[in-house]
């Protein structure tokens, strides 16, 4: 099986190998020829490995019709229906050759080798049709369909049947050939039988079956579809493709290195899907064909029979084989990676990180990679033309590293390496411009409403020149009056005022032309208005006028000019990484900002952030330069892994969310339903001592179901949503009488919530906590105040009475007295190692009904011996009731206790505490104990302890005794001393 890291491939569109073959005007979808599948196998309990046919419910569930029983997938792992042969209302038979879905009824039919079962997705529940009890021509059905009059028809292995709603039989119709393949009503609401003896349709009037006569290349029809409007397709056993119009004129033809046609699909994608018994899947999209067999690893297809082939409502592919389990692919995700390096083509995008991208005027795109110098893009040979310094004559360059493109009066310039470059037509090569001293390297180019030039340095400010690059300022920090933050510059931008933003290393600055004042924006501490960082990355001013500044380390912020204020986006709102390296504007308005960990898109209408992740075909996650905005208004990025291209209008941001369901709920661990499946929106009412809840949901998201993260409540108990990341159930214990909704929402790969879905219970009162209780209440204490009048009546009788009750309460003190006595330890005022078994018991067995982790640590002084021999048993006994009280206050929860285990051992339970929890509170006992202050005849003592601590930490399965936690943390502690002293060691 594929490993499950694997799933982040499904959706990625697979790289071009060397250039994209792109017009730039919509994303690339997957080659057809490089789509990646998924397995799903017995790891994801699907328990036969021959999948016969998969159909996607209205739900979004997935279903699996094996030889070995029904399995319904969420996506995470299945539910099996299976026959039981001592229950006869249950799945008829456990191989299962066919399945149809009624989407209007909900029902599911099914053919296998004994009849026909239809499972009723409302009710949960079978209704079973054969030979004998039904008039089945034969007991295998290997077709079913549903016609225009809804009527259901099975093709058995000896003819085709009609289903009498009425009386439960069925109505025998003989065929040529006997055996029915393929049952399908095509657009014109006709039934058309596929049979071992070629096509035939259904006459209604007649009642009558009616052959078709065709040059047949083969007569067995496997397969019946329309996959578009006029066009049939046929699938034939030893004779490939066969397309016919509606009138059943032949319109081609195609065979395959195997023509043994068992299933046939076409996605939305255009391209058809052919599974053959014994030669694979083929895909056929226009003229080219390309094979997945067992022989292709990187295709992941691991069987040679193909049973089944369907595509669900997101455009995912599913294939059942006959013996390797189904796979999934995603064949229609989106390719934003227009080029990258490719080491066996010369032709290709240089290797390394992208500094920045750019079209010119004249419509040639230029890319400028780390100190490999200019590769610009010839459409018409599809092939990267390289600028290189060490080049002799045509495409040569002064420095290879290349920061920033532009265009001025018509030329165009570079900041490179060797300062201002300029592009030479004559020569198709580059020469440094002499307007800045030798060895200044550049970084930043922008040109202001004056058509001056501005040339941001490396290590040397910032430089102003008018048209005929005559210098007219240079700002640096040593300017007076008008000194910039830093000399570093990493971008300019001229705000449509005729102001300079400057982005440096160390603050952003604001160049008021007109006024020749200086401005500074810097981090202040503590002040959630200014900016973040001062390491200003990248700048951008949208349309509207709005400045955007991205910086490294501190996210994205907006400027608001009215306030003088900044606010910003980091990754606690949102954000896939804070260091912003590219800002685009959409031509929807939409903020695009590249990161050192994908794109994040943010709407600042709303606030509200995409991220889209290599899953969603971006190349890659790390970008490391300035993007661009093309006239038409598509998007360039640029990384490590290429260019990124996104078209005007992208389908990312309009996926759908997936559907979540709560698809279990049991009270006192028993399902509250035997039939259903979901729960949504669903009341009940249960008695006080049902109060043991559990629940289970699933997000229907087979493409990016690694990736989504839940989010639950319990309406009465949760103040706030809680996250359970990938975890999809939850339970609740000792529930209090009242009201209560549990809600769950999921997040998915893009950060986006669902809407939450919820199943609403009440627990009532205890038939003592009733109204009814309190009036019988009132009246017994009614009754008891007359008898008390009585009683006092009889003054010798309450006397003894007064003094019976005197009695009872010293014995109640004495009781208690003895009880504090018997749990605690006598010298170190401790819980006792009677008390420890006691309660660890108590705590190990709630642990093992809700499945959380209890930890136990044992704890031992290090040369206490010593300690006694040098001072004393009486100053020994003061050692360590201080060490017990140390151990005491390292312990902040109530749950958890610490109690003498004997002599100079200790031992402390920690419930509900996993391992990164237990060795942090190891590490606090380690150092409260580590130096203790003792008064022992007069004199204060500050002794430096030495421990060792071993620990155990598990969630306790059924089978797991207590004896082996507390031995399992004893073996930890000598082990732990065995190290040396001091130690620590915690097993899990």
């Amino acid at each position: 099986m594929i490993k499950k890291t694997a799933v982040l491939l499904l959706g990625i569109i697979v790289l071009f190998s060397g250039i994209a073959h792109s017009a730039f005007g919509e994303a690339d979808e997957v080659p057809f020829d490089r789509v990646r599948f998924e397995n799903i196998g017995r790891d994801q309990g699907l328990l036969n490995l021959s999948v016969s046919s998969v159909i996607q419910d209205k739900q979004g569930f997935i279903w699996f019709a094996t030889q070995g029983g029904l399995f319904r997938y969420n996506g995470k792992d299945t539910a099996a229906y299976r026959n039981n042969p001592f229950e006869s209302d249950g799945l008829i038979h456990n191989l299962i050759q066919t399945m149809f879905y009624d989407e209007e009824k909900h029902h599911l039919w099914l053919g296998t080798y004994q009849g026909v079962s239809m499972l009723d997705l409302n009710t949960n529940t079978f209704t079973n049709y054969s030979v004998e009890e039904s008039n089945l021509s034969n007991n295998v059905a290997v077709a079913i369909a549903k016609d225009k009059d809804d009527r259901i028809w099975v093709g058995t292995l000896d003819g085709l049947n009609r289903l009498d709603q009425a009386s439960g039989s069925f109505v025998q119709y003989s065929v040529k050939g006997k055996v029915v393949r393929s049952l399908f009503l095509d657009s014109q609401d006709r039934l058309l039988v596929g049979t071992y003896e070629g096509l035939c349709t259904y006459n209604l009037e007649q009642d009558t079956l009616e052959s078709v006569a065709i040059d047949y290349p083969s007569p067995y029809v496997m397969v019946v579809r329309e996959f578009e409007p006029g066009v049939l397709t046929l699938g034939l056993w030893d004779g490939g493709i066969l397309e016919l119009d509606m009138s059943f004129n032949r319109l081609s033809h195609t065979e395959f290195l195997d023509n043994r046609v068992y299933a046939v699909e076409k996605t939305e994608d255009g391209t058809l899907w052919v599974g053959t018994w014994g030669g694979g899947l083929f895909a056929k999209r226009g003229p080219k064909i390309h094979n997945y067999t067992t022989t292709d690893t990187d295709d992941g297809i691991g069987h040679p029979i193909i049973y089944a082939l369907t595509e669900d409502a997101t455009g995912i592919l599913w294939v059942g084989t006959n013996g390797s389990g189904a796979y999934f692919a995603n064949p229609q995700g989106q390719n934003y990676l227009a080029f990258s390096h490719d080491m066996t083509d010369p032709d290709s995008l240089d290797e390394g990180k992208i500094n920045t991208i750019y079209r010119d005027s004249q419509d040639r795109l230029w890319i400028a990679v780390y100190n490999q110098g200019l590769n610009r893009y010839e459409n018409t040979l599809d092939k990267m033309v390289k600028y290189k310094a060490e080049n002799e004559t045509t495409l040569k360059m002064g420095n290879n590293q290349v920061m920033d493109i532009i265009e001025y009066q018509g030329r165009l310039l570079i900041a490179s390496g060797a300062g201002v470059e300029q592009y030479r037509e004559a020569v198709d090569g580059f020469e440094r411009l002499p307007i800045l001293p030798e060895n200044t390297i550049t970084y930043a180019l922008e040109v202001d409403r004056d058509n001056h030039l501005w040339v941001g340095t490396y290590l040397d400010g910032i430089y102003e020149f008018d048209a005929d690059y005559q210098l007219i300022n240079h700002f640096h920090v040593k300017s007076t009056p008008l000194a910039i933050s830093d000399n570093l510059v990493y971008d300019i931008v001229c705000d449509q005022k005729g102001n300079l933003w400057i982005g440096t290393n160390n603050g952003l600055d604001v160049y008021l032309k007109e006024e020749k004042e200086m401005l500074a924006y810097l981090k202040k501490d503590g002040d959630t208005t200014s900016l973040p960082n001062n390491t200003i990355r990248t700048l951008l001013e949208t349309e509207s006028g709005e400045i955007w500044v991205g910086m490294v380390g501190g996210g994205l912020s907006k400027y608001l000019q009215d306030q003088n204020i900044f606010t910003t986006y980091t990754e606690s709102e949102g954000l896939s990484d804070n260091t912003v390296i590219s800002i685009e504007e959409s031509n929807e308005g939409l903020i695009w900002i590249a990161t050192h960990n994908g794109i994040s898109v943010l709407d600042p209408d709303t606030d509200h952030i995409v991220n889209l992740t290599a899953s969603d075909g971006i190349g890659g996650y790390t970008f490391s330069g300035d993007g661009f905005k093309d006239s038409d208004g598509s998007l360039f990025f640029v990384g490590t892994h290429g260019v990124t291209h996104f078209p005007p209008v992208s389908k990312l941001l309009n996926r759908p969310l997936p559907p979540v369901y709560i698809t279990d709920f049991r009270v006192m661990q028993k399902p509250v339903s035997d039939h259903l499946v979901i729960y949504n929106d669903l009341t009940y009412t249960f008695d006080s001592e049902s109060n043991f809840m559990s629940f289970e949901f699933n997000a229907i998201d087979y493409e990016y179901l690694s990736h989504t993260q839940y989010h639950y409540r319990l309406i009465g108990v949760d103040a706030e949503w809680v996250t359970s990341g990938q975890r999809n159930y939850v339970s609740y214990s000792n529930l209090s009488p009242g009201d209560y909704i549990f809600e769950v929402r999921a997040k998915t790969i893009q950060g986006l919530y669902t809407d939450p879905v919820r199943v609403s219970f009440v627990i009532l009162k205890p038939w003592h906590q009733t109204t009814f209780a309190y009036g019988v209440y009132g009246l017994i204490l009614i009754f008891i105040i007359f008898s008390f009048v009585k009683i006092r009546e009889n003054h010798l009788i309450t006397e003894k009475n007064s003094e019976l009750n005197l009695l009872n309460d010293k014995l109640e003190v004495a009781v208690k007295d003895l009880e504090e006595v018997s749990i605690k330890d006598g010298l170190t005022g401790i819980y006792n190692r009677r008390y420890f078994n006691t309660v660890l018991g108590e705590q190990f067995n709630i642990a093992k009904r809700s499945r959380l982790s209890i930890s136990v640590l044992m704890i031992d002084v290090d040369d206490f011996k010593e300690i006694n021999d040098a001072y004393g048993h009486v100053f020994g006994d003061k050692y360590l009731i201080a060490f017990a009280n140390e151990i005491e206050k390292s312990l902040v929860r109530t749950t958890d206790f610490c109690a003498r285990f004997g002599g100079d051992e200790f031992a402390v339970v920690l419930y509900d505490t996993d391992l990164k929890g237990t060795e942090s509170v190891a590490h606090t006992i380690r150092r409260n104990v580590g130096d203790l202050k003792i008064e022992h005849q007069g004199e204060n003592y500050e002794m430096t302890s030495k421990v060792c601590i071993g620990g155990y930490t598990i969630i306790p399965d059924y089978e797991m005794s207590l004896e082996l936690l507390i031995s399992t943390a004893d073996d930890a502690l000598y082990e732990a001393k065995r190290n040396g002293k001091n130690q620590i060691l915690i097993k899990s």
